[in-house]
């Protein structure tokens, strides 16, 4: 789910089928996290542009798969 970057909090379904039956690498977090900029549908505010808030949709997408990845470790 995606929060933050959307008026709504947004299921990031193709991350999801993406991901599901793969092997977790870096290089599959990076196309995650590329889908997850695609989804985003961000407004402009005091807080974030569009264009920061769409980078920062795959930025953080990848970061927390990563985190996740190191967790079940």
């Amino acid at each position: 789910t995606l929060a933050g970057s959307n008026l709504t909090p947004v299921r990031l379904q193709e991350v999801e089928t993406l991901l599901t039956g793969k092997s977790l690498s870096t290089e599959l977090f990076t196309q995650a996290g590329a889908l997850a900029e695609k989804q985003a549908s961000p407004i402009s505010d005091y807080l974030g542009s569009e264009t920061y808030r769409t980078a920062m949709a795959s930025v953080l997408t990848q970061r927390a798969l990563q985190q996740a990845f190191k967790a079940q470790k």
